[in-house]
């Protein structure tokens, strides 16, 4: 085996020659690496971190101050004492406040060339077959602007449902926001945050890694700790956890060992902690800077983990398929060819990952959960996968870094108006002693009781008594005045708030939280103005948390790509979690999931937590418009904007069709009130008409009666009296027959009106039923749909 000139050994060499030597000369090689520079003339990159880390927490070395608190050198303070007053930790919490409340929108996208084309010929399937339909005038389930809504964002294939569904489950069962929540507050402290995506028994892990515990190579071509060519990290863990965590890599013989280190009951004069193995009290970043630690008892052993990326050879093999194509499969350099094979070897990369277990115990293996793809065979990634911000073109400095000049100004200030303070004494009195008049038996104790106790100031220019030269025989004093003399340094307390003030809007602007951002809003702000301000701030700090969002998406990817590992390798395929909104979801992991190629896209947070902000400031006009409370109140408690979106569409659509209805049932009545007058009219025109008929009917038999009794008169007249009578009798008659079919007519016409109003109530009782049947249809059609739960 040969090596190159720095040392590592030869990565381009067959897996037969990677023994147990290579294995440990490599790890090696990596763990006397140091990759990430940073370090001044006065503290290293490790001790940067620890600084930042300390000023979030209100801790700091008293030793920087010391050209301001003992110049001299004399070894004292006093009066006044160097403190911290943190205006670095409210900036900070903020942002983490602002991250812990802004939406994840995650889109997992299926990338198999085959399957891409499957979608494409289904896309087009579809809307051919709406597009017939809607020509032939035949009804077909959904149009095609509603094909294409779907297929654009709501079609999943089965691989993008499973990964989608397990992505969340993922998130509440290894806690993954906290674990980014912890990462965003690294990235601002140390300037990079790392997480570990890996398999512990089987399960996938999701872990935040401390920077200070960890290593890589400088690589200006990436800010991405997954795309290094190494990665190390240092920890400390007991016997127990190492076995459990490395039980597919470590023997009997190896937990032999590490019992041993801890069961010694003399460890020895050993000091350095990267040979010894034995955890020491001091910081572990100071692990890596010296050996001069001192030695406590502890049963935890020193563990390295290290990963790089090594070299091993695959063949792609041409095998022929049924229907007479080819088809492409990879081999390993175990394959032995077949004459007919055609075969093209070539050399990838492959990701190693090794453990060095105090000094003489090496574990090592090619990573068993690497990516590995045609169509992406080299995009092989480290297990730890994180960002480093701010490195452009030099190491940087982070947010809390940026920051530290003018917290310890700030500190420094803070001190000078302290001394100030203790300096103060306020208005000093001047007072010639010799006044006070001594032979009444005042003597100066009992004249500042009386001055201060009575407010009464005694005196007597003549005091004899004294003993003082040209006082003798009761002269007068030559200054018979009280006096009083300014001590005060109120105006320089002042003036040094007033710089305070300055800092503490320096510092805002550095990190791009303003006060306005903070809520500290003054009351002749206009509103325009404080929102202008946030808005712009927000500027300031959206590279922050879009480069946090870009490591999001990464370690989603490298998650779902373990999660594959993981259940290809059991057969209990099913899990079960519970929604955010309550439900319970069942899943089947199924084999298009485990043999997809997929991919995470990640939403821009800080545009989504402005969109949200905005849209939820129309909630009122929306609840106006048709929106219900429930409505709202999942509005207001949803942070994604996607969801919000398909809600308030949900709440238009259904505006819509109560508009529609609506407008129908105004047509349907407008033709029904028509209809009704309509009728209403022609009744009145036939009751008017049969008045007429009545009116001429009563006109002729009033003229026939008329006639009649004319006649009887004549007729009674010449035949005599018992005719007349006869004839009256016989009128009374036919006027009686008169009235009862005028009775009768009147009657019928009574019963028309009433058949008439009675049906009139009917349709109006339609109508009403009608509406009252359309209205509970939506109802239950509203009440069908369940809330999208993929978003």
């Amino acid at each position: 085996m040969t090596s190159n000139p720095q040392g590592l050994p030869n990565q381009k060499i067959s897996s037969k020659q990677k023994d147990k030597k290579w294995q440990s000369d490599t790890i090696d090689y990596y763990i006397g690496r140091v990759g990430v520079g940073g370090g001044d003339s006065k503290h290293t990159k490790y001790e940067r971190m620890d600084i930042a880390y300390g000023l979030y927490d209100s801790e700091f070395d008293k030793s920087d101050f010391k050209y301001v608190t003992d110049p001299f050198d004399v070894g004292d303070t006093f009066p006044a004492n160097m403190q911290m007053y943190n205006r670095i930790r409210p900036k900070i919490d903020l942002l983490l406040g602002e991250e812990s409340h802004r939406g994840s929108d995650e889109k997992v996208i299926q990338t198999n060339y085959n399957v891409v084309s499957k979608i494409q010929e289904e896309y087009k399937a579809r809307l051919i077959e709406a597009l017939n339909a809607e020509i032939k005038g035949e009804q077909y389930p959904a149009t095609v602007n509603d094909v294409q809504k779907y297929m654009r964002y709501n079609y999943k294939t089965t691989a993008e449902e499973i990964a989608f569904n397990l992505l969340q489950y993922y998130k509440e069962k290894l806690n993954i926001p906290n674990e980014f929540l912890r990462g965003l507050f690294d990235l601002m402290a140390a300037r990079m945050e790392i997480y570990y995506q890996g398999v512990i028994n089987g399960k996938p892990v999701f872990e935040r890694v401390d920077p200070r515990d960890c290593d890589f190579d400088i690589d200006g071509t990436t800010d991405f700790i997954d795309q290094k060519n190494w990665f190390r990290r240092s920890f400390y863990m007991s016997p127990y956890a190492i076995y459990d965590r490395l039980t597919d890599m470590l023997d009997e013989d190896d937990l032999d060992k590490m019992l041993s280190m801890i069961n010694q009951s003399s460890i020895g004069t050993q000091t350095d902690t990267r040979q010894s193995g034995i955890r020491f009290d001091e910081s572990l970043a100071n692990r890596f800077l010296r050996g001069d630690n001192k030695e406590s008892a502890s049963d935890e052993l020193y563990c390295q983990h290290v990963t790089w990326r090594s070299f091993t050879k695959l063949g792609f093999l041409s095998v022929p398929k049924e229907d007479g194509t080819m088809e492409t499969v990879l081999v390993d350099e175990s394959y032995e060819p077949m004459p007919e094979d055609k075969i093209e070897w070539q050399w990838i990369n492959e990701i190693w990952e090794g453990y060095k277990i105090g000094n003489d115990i090496y574990v090592a293996r090619p990573l068993p959960y690497q990516h590995q793809s045609i169509d992406t065979i080299n995009d092989n990634r480290l297990p730890y996968t994180g960002v480093v911000y701010n490195s452009t073109n030099s190491y940087g400095k982070s947010i809390i870094e940026l920051m530290k000049p003018l917290q310890y100004l700030y500190m420094v200030i803070f001190y000078r108006i302290e001394l100030a303070i203790a300096k103060d004494k306020g208005a000093v009195l001047n007072m010639d002693i010799t006044q006070i008049p001594k032979k009444y038996g005042i003597d100066v104790d009992k004249w500042l009781h009386y001055l201060n106790a009575l407010g009464v100031n005694f005196i007597n220019p003549y005091e004899e008594g004294w003993d003082i030269p040209g006082r003798e025989g009761g002269k007068a004093a030559a200054y018979n005045a009280i006096s009083a003399q300014d001590l005060s340094t109120i105006r320089t307390i002042d003036s040094y708030i007033q710089l305070l003030i300055k800092i503490e809007d320096m510092i805002g602007e550095i990190v791009g939280v303003s006060k306005q951002r903070e809520g500290n809003i003054d009351r002749t702000e206009l509103v325009g103005n404080v929102e202008r301000s946030v808005q712009q701030t927000s500027y300031t700090t959206a590279p922050l948390f879009y480069l946090h969002n870009q490591c999001k998406r990464r370690c989603y990817n490298s998650l779902i790509n373990i999660a594959q590992y993981c259940w290809s390798n059991t057969n209990d395929r099913a899990v079960q979690f519970v929604l955010s909104d309550g439900a319970r979801k069942f899943l089947a992991i199924e084999d298009d999931f485990i043999f997809a190629d997929l991919d995470i896209f990640v939403t821009d947070s800080t545009k989504d937590s402005q969109n949200i902000e905005a849209l939820r400031t129309l909630l009122q006009p929306a609840m106006q418009n048709g929106a219900t409370l429930l409505d709202a109140v999942e509005i207001l408690t949803s942070n994604n904007l996607s969801n919000i979106k398909n809600k308030l569409s949900e709440i238009q659509e259904r505006r819509d069709q109560q508009m529609q209805m609506q407008q129908q049932q105004e047509n349907e009545l407008a033709q029904q009130q028509v209809a009704a007058q309509q009728q209403a009219n022609e009744d009145n025109y036939n009751l008017k008409m049969e008045d007429l008929r009545i009116q001429e009917e009563d006109s002729i038999r009033q003229a026939e009666t008329n006639i009649l009794i004319a006649s009887m008169r004549d007729g009674g007249e010449q035949s005599g009296e018992n005719t007349g009578d006869n004839g009256l009798e016989r009128m009374k008659l036919e006027l009686q027959k008169d009235k009862q079919r005028l009775d009768n007519i009147q009657n019928e016409r009574n019963l028309k009106l009433a058949e008439r109003a009675q049906q009139e109530v009917e349709r109006k009782n339609k109508v009403a039923e009608k509406q009252k049947v359309q209205e509970l249809a939506i109802r239950k059609k509203q009440a069908s749909r369940k809330p999208s739960n993929s978003k």
